[in-house]
């Protein structure tokens, strides 16, 4: 189950990542 919990946050942290792209363009 921790698998899945790091790949929720991995998933967390790429959407924010994404956004901040997004919101520089």
């Amino acid at each position: 189950s921790s698998h899945i919990v790091i790949q929720e946050r991995s998933a967390l942290y790429y959407n924010v990542i994404a956004c901040s792209i997004y919101g520089f363009i």
